[in-house]
């Protein structure tokens, strides 16, 4: 017999799906309620807890608790039988032994919900011409949240269009009319349109005027009237970082598409994500940057909640999860790294812990990549040296904070740095010495 459900994976489960029937996650005063209700504790004994009356908290806030869950579970749930019937949402590994190897899909059970940042996101998108900035490190879930946001906007009948800069061959950047030319034939083929691009563009009113008359009479004009709009996703926008003259056009191009929302029907009908990893270090006029206007997102990394529910899915039973999260710091990626081992067998907690920094452990090819990349920078690594051997946080100069904050190996305190997880110190002290 399945053992009994800790509060942490009931938390989990019966939020997550709320949040898949509803597309919003549980209130405070429902999660009280649960807890109450899991310790076996009374309506007037939560109430109290809470400093409200009895009457509310059984016939407001709890009946709307388990009338949440009624509906998620499509089955009659209450105070006395929810845990048998979250209990049977336990999910079996859904990888298949599969190792953890970047981006998951919207609908893998894999995709670890952030409260509050897919609905903040969604709901911006609803709005005329919205933006959305993803800023967050390496392998931290940008694309993944992408992936979901893309999924997601389908269903309010949005045309939808994912580009990644990472897969442009570099002589695209080299020129401002090839980079509009390929972004604009990815746009055409995505949505399967015939249409032909010399028709459209002018040498003499030049490619950014060319490819705005594409979109705007070619794209969004032509969308159907029952159609939402069109979401245009660019991942990875920091390739095109290192040509600073085509960026700045590129750049500015996305800033007024953005603005023209404002002025024009059609082009309120344009939504924009872009993702990024590094800060935006090219000058760019404050008037001409997307990256200072729309909805601004970081991704956190992942909490204990979020956590369990992982080693829920990858079989680890009885989960010490702090000491996974204290390691790495939430990190996604090293997260789903450990619990996959763990899950697997293949090794126990305590071997992971003390081996985690080393070239034999379940992250040596991780740390030797990074290393190997430092070592081609040797003012990262002097200033690393001095993040991962201070008690302290540190100042460290703009240019060396903002590529190392985008490699994912330090964290923010104020305007100080300190190493984003005690992997990475234990690991950098040792290599960096």
């Amino acid at each position: 017999m399945d053992a009994e459900l800790s509060w942490e994976q009931v938390k989990a489960i019966a939020d997550r799906v709320v949040w898949q029937s509803s597309g919003k996650h549980l209130t405070d005063r429902e999660v009280a309620v649960l807890h109450g209700s899991w310790q076996g504790r009374t309506y007037e004994s939560i109430a109290l807890e809470m400093n409200l009356s009895a009457d509310y908290i059984h016939k407001d806030v709890g009946s709307a608790l388990w009338q949440k869950l009624s509906v998620a579970l499509q089955e009659k749930v209450g105070k006395q039988n929810f845990k048998q019937a979250l209990q049977r949402q336990k999910m079996p590994l859904a990888t298949h032994g599969k190792f953890p190897t970047g981006a998951v899909a919207a609908d893998s059970p894999l995709y670890v919900l952030r409260p509050a940042i897919e609905s903040d996101c969604e709901r911006e998108l609803l709005n005329p011409g919205a933006l959305v900035r993803i800023k967050s490190s390496q392998m931290t879930g940008k694309t993944s949240l992408v992936n979901w946001l893309l999924d997601k906007m389908q269903t309010h009948q949005y045309q939808t269009v994912r580009i990644n800069l990472r897969r442009a061959d570099r002589k695209i950047f080299q020129d401002i009319d090839m980079l509009l030319r390929w972004l604009c034939a990815n746009i055409t083929k995505q949505l399967s349109l015939d249409l032909a691009l010399d028709d459209y563009w002018d040498g003499a009113i030049g490619s950014k005027v060319s490819c705005t008359g594409f979109l705007q009479d070619g794209i969004l004009e032509s969308l159907a009237a029952d159609c939402g709009g069109l979401l245009l996703a660019i991942d990875d926008i920091d390739a095109i970082f290192a040509y600073p003259e085509v960026a700045e056009d590129f750049l500015s191009l996305l800033r007024e598409w953005h603005e023209e929302a404002n002025f024009t029907e059609s082009w309120a009908r344009l939504r924009l994500v872009v993702a990024h990893t590094t800060e935006v270090y090219i000058s760019l006029d404050l008037n001409q940057s997307p990256f200072n206007v729309g909805l601004p997102v970081q991704l956190p990394g992942f909490d204990r909640t979020q956590a369990l529910y992982l080693a829920e899915l990858h079989g680890w039973a009885n989960p010490e999860i702090d000491q996974v999260l204290e390691l790495v710091g939430g990190h996604p990626y090293l997260t789903q790294i450990a619990l996959y081992h763990l899950g697997q067998q293949q090794l126990g907690l305590p071997e992971l812990l003390e081996t985690a920094p080393t070239y034999n452990g379940i992250y040596g090819n991780h740390l030797r990549h990074y290393l190997a990349n430092l070592q081609a920078h040797p003012d990262l690594v002097a200033a690393l040296r001095v993040v991962v051997t201070s008690d302290e946080p540190v100042a460290l100069a703009w240019s060396q904070l903002y590529r190392l904050d985008g490699m994912g190996l330090i964290k923010l305190v104020g305007n100080l740095v300190e190493p984003s997880c005690t992997l990475y110190r234990r690991y950098f002290q040792v290599h960096l010495a």
